[in-house]
């Protein structure tokens, strides 16, 4: 049993990992590429845009 919670443990950070260095790739190419940042702009103004299963329904 305590070696499954040490592999689950070593699962949750590695997943800790990725998503962090996940993160740090997108704002170092946000720095590095102005239209990077333009186009996630957009991409969050597009996606706050479009209709929510809550206002779908009333």
């Amino acid at each position: 049993m305590k070696t499954i919670n040490i592999f689950g443990a070593a699962l949750a950070l590695i997943g800790a990992l990725a998503g962090s260095g996940a993160i740090i790739a997108t704002l170092t190419a946000m720095a590095k590429f102005p239209p990077f940042l333009v186009a996630f702009l957009l991409a969050c103004w597009i996606l706050s845009r479009l209709p929510t299963t809550e206002s779908l329904t009333t």
